[in-house]
């Protein structure tokens, strides 16, 4: 059960329809741990909503609403509802014992997935409102997540990063595939054509981007989400290192472009080195995740 208190003369719950049944998924969201119901676009999101009234209290009100919203949150900037249906539970009365109401939003659509990420938010949640012609009016939010099921696409062309400085050290870093569903694994290979510097750490990490902005007022916001050490000492010419990255565990999303044109997120594989002196050398380049339906369904 969803439970979230308030500071008044009555406590607000909801109960959704199918909810021991449905799947869910541990996120955080203003510093508290949520465990939240997964749903698709075109389900309906329905149940019970429950006040409370505590203490042998009344409340007078103007109208309770319920409404299920879709929400944008950027640190530092404006919030942005980009869904938003409403439904009036009861017009003008008053409470003064405990009452139970349905409702439904049939066939929604959610057409973005949800995301939490450190600067970017985007979420789902349903809304109930007393609101009171003297005072404040009395809110609660429930909140539930958005997961769409994703297309199997094809591999992408293979990637090719060259490190380099010349007469010192060049290598090849070659992976398989550039698009990766998300309990995918990455492989590649590590080719030495020639090393003149001493090497003591080679590794290579997934570097996740949140991009928020346009034009030249473009933000980025980088995160690394994974890290594999793939070698330390120093490589002989002509060496070959094979590399193997399981994803499955990394906390990933698919890759997002120009969601209600607030924010994307993308992702790049990076490979550094690091020689005797505490020098870095490094490259990246870009990789695209996507959901399976599989992936969903694990969930």
């Amino acid at each position: 059960m969803n439970l979230f208190k308030t500071k008044s003369k009555c406590e607000m719950f909801v109960v959704f329809d199918e909810q021991q049944k449905r799947q869910k998924i541990t996120k955080t969201f203003r510093q508290k741990e949520k465990q939240l119901l997964i749903y698709t676009t075109g389900e309906t999101v329905s149940g019970n909503l429950k006040i409370e009234i505590k203490d042998n209290s009344k409340i007078d009100f103007e109208q309770i609403t319920i409404e299920f919203l879709g929400q944008i949150l950027i640190v530092g900037y404006d919030s942005y509802i980009f869904t938003q249906l409403s439904r009036q539970l009861e017009q003008k009365g008053s409470l003064s014992q405990s009452k139970t109401w349905e409702f439904s939003f049939p066939k929604v659509e959610k057409q973005f997935e949800s995301y939490y990420g450190r600067i970017v938010t985007l979420r789902y949640f349903i809304k109930v409102t007393i609101e009171k012609k003297y005072g404040s009016n009395i809110r609660s939010e429930f909140d539930i997540f958005v997961m769409n099921k994703g297309h199997i696409k094809e591999n992408g062309e293979p990637i090719l990063m060259e490190v380099g400085i010349q007469d010192c050290i060049h290598l090849q870093f070659e992976y398989t595939k550039s698009n990766f569903h998300l309990n995918d694994v990455l492989i590649g290979k590590v080719f030495y054509l020639l090393s003149r510097i001493k090497v003591n750490l080679m590794e290579i990490s997934i570097i996740k981007r949140e991009i928020i902005g346009r034009g030249e007022e473009i933000e980025y916001h980088n995160e690394v989400v994974g890290k594999f050490e793939i070698m330390n000492g120093t490589p002989v010419k002509g060496e070959s290192i094979p590399i193997r990255m399981f994803l499955e565990n990394l906390d990933l999303t698919p890759t997002y472009r120009r969601i209600n044109n607030k924010f994307s997120v993308r992702y790049f594989v990076k490979l550094t080195l690091i020689d005797e002196e505490n020098k870095k050398y490094f490259k990246q380049s870009e990789i695209f995740f996507y959901r399976t339906f599989l992936e969903t369904m694990k969930l």
